[in-house]
């Protein structure tokens, strides 16, 4: 994608008139990635002293969906006025692996799997999910493809 910042925000204009239309959200982007290894602390470490360090793993999956909303107001002689907005909201789950630090496709596989079982108990509703990431090889693995 040779501008992911428009990309995006298509994607959520796609969301928002989903949701408008249907009066429901049904799709959500979900963005993922992995976050700095969690590691102790030193003071002025340089990057070249950082870099390759054994750390626990820590991922992260940020789900955007929107949320029919519908709001009663009075007009200026006192009538009931509708109006529906689509609420933009964000999720942040984080995950913590202990025990090893592997950063590959089957470490990803795993993860997505365990995110979307959660994803669909918590949100019933979405059906379906569009996945953005980095270029990094194990989000672009052919075994990533579902």
């Amino acid at each position: 994608v040779m501008n992911q910042s428009n990309e995006i925000n298509m994607i959520f204009q796609m969301l928002e008139d989903d949701c408008l239309r249907c009066k429901k959200s049904s799709k959500a982007l979900v963005i993922a990635d992995y976050k700095m290894k969690f590691e102790e602390m030193h003071s002025r470490e340089l990057s070249t002293q950082h870099y390759g360090k054994r750390g626990i793993s820590w991922h992260g999956f940020m789900l955007v969906y929107y949320d029919y909303v519908e709001v009663e107001e009075t007009d200026e002689a006192g009538a009931p006025v509708f109006r529906s907005y689509a609420d933009r909201k964000h999720v942040y789950m984080d995950q913590i692996v202990s025990r090893d630090n592997c950063q590959d496709t089957l470490a990803v596989v795993s993860l997505l799997e365990t995110f979307l079982v959660q994803v669909k108990e918590q949100f019933p509703n979405i059906t379906e999910i569009i996945l953005q990431s980095d270029n990094a090889s194990y989000y672009s693995s052919p075994e990533l493809l579902v």
